[in-house]
């Protein structure tokens, strides 16, 4: 079950505690809060709140991991409460992000293609992903091992590769 699915029906039924997403082997990847079945929180690589919230949504729909949920009731804190967000709310700002998100998701490249980083453009101004990703490049890397290494999400490592790429930054071997 989709992870919007599980969050509506946890919505319906008013519940209270947190889904957790798990990577193959168990890891966490993050964590949803919820009370009386309003979103409360999230937690995704170190952040927290609604950012965190849909970096969980967008990674779950378009990340070629099986990702697992697992819920848990849990009586939740009101210094836990960064938000109150509805399920329908929820969801319209989903599938904007969705729509934003998708094209890009497509320009993913192959795991084994090889990056280099080029010199050409060097007086372009780089967002901090895009710069990790020249860092990570400073000696050719697999896009597997780029994905690895970076700390990041998959969506935004595969805008900043692609950001790169069409700027002429980074090349194939």
């Amino acid at each position: 079950m989709s992870l919007i699915l599980k969050i509506e029906e946890q919505s319906f039924y008013a519940f209270t505690g947190r889904i957790n997403l798990l990577l193959p082997g168990g890891q966490l990847l993050g964590t949803i809060l919820q009370k009386d079945g309003l979103l409360v929180n999230a937690t995704y690589r170190g952040a927290n709140g609604r950012n965190a919230l849909y970096a969980l949504v967008i990674n779950e729909q378009f990340s070629e991991k099986k990702i697992t949920l697992v819920i848990e009731p849990e009586i939740i804190l009101q210094e836990q409460i960064l938000f109150k967000l509805p399920f329908a709310q929820f969801k319209k700002l989903s599938e904007k992000l969705a729509e934003k998100y998708y094209p890009f998701h497509r320009l993913r490249p192959p795991a084994s293609l090889r990056l280099f980083a080029s010199n050409q453009n060097s007086s372009l101004e780089l967002d901090n992903v895009e710069a990790e990703i020249l860092r990570i490049l400073s000696s050719p890397k697999s896009v597997s091992e780029i994905y690895s290494q970076v700390i990041s999400d998959e969506i935004e490592t595969t805008i900043a590769l692609v950001n790169l790429r069409k700027n002429g930054l980074i090349n194939q071997i």
